[in-house]
């Protein structure tokens, strides 16, 4: 009996541990332990990466800018104040990293993005349509893609995304809304053409 007690508990000790892992390295890495700082980097590297590349679309850009979000949130511990899970912080800080590789290398994107289009061979029908919606998915705004890669691929909660954003849970509902809205018209539109 004990035994079957000690399994059922253990999925709440394992959730809670985490929590307690990074809030453990964290006042470590804040008193210049190096250890802690990288246990924290490789607990939540897949995640911060996984985002960026799914908001940069280039694997290259998402090491940068995976990169630059370790390098600014381990250097600003202080300023993490636990009001949001640390994962939901880095990821604040992987969105606005994102968001201003893209904004300087907009112009090469866009010349990759194009070049990389013409040299499309005909493919398979689900190969298509993954292209369809990648497309789909970048011709949205940078809000509306933000917040449908974070709830729908993620699977983060409107208010996670709301303070990885910085804006109201409302917006966050009111974007993804719009952005599914947005991906089936044009996903609708490519299939008649």
């Amino acid at each position: 009996m004990l035994q079957l007690a000690t399994a059922v508990e253990r999925p709440t000790c394992r959730a809670e541990s985490a929590a307690d892992l990074d809030r453990q390295d964290i006042s470590a890495a804040r008193r210049g332990d190096l250890q802690a700082a990288e246990r924290l980097y490789r607990r939540h590297r897949a995640k911060v990466l996984h985002l960026a590349r799914l908001i940069s679309g280039s694997q290259r850009d998402a090491e940068d800018v995976s990169q630059e979000t370790f390098v600014k949130a381990l250097s600003n511990l202080g300023g993490f104040r636990g009001e949001a899970a640390f994962s939901t912080w880095l990821c604040r800080i992987a969105i606005n990293e994102s968001r201003s590789l893209l904004a300087r290398r907009r112009t090469r994107l866009k010349l990759v993005a194009s070049s990389e289009e013409a040299e499309l061979p005909r493919q398979r029908p689900q190969a298509e349509l993954k292209v369809a919606l990648a497309r789909a998915v970048g011709a949205l705004s940078e809000g509306q893609r933000e917040v449908l890669i974070c709830h729908d691929v993620l699977g983060m909660k409107h208010e996670e995304i709301a303070f990885a954003l910085g804006c109201a849970a409302g917006t966050c509902k009111a974007q993804l809304h719009k952005a599914r809205a947005r991906v089936r018209q044009l996903l609708t539109e490519g299939q008649a053409s």
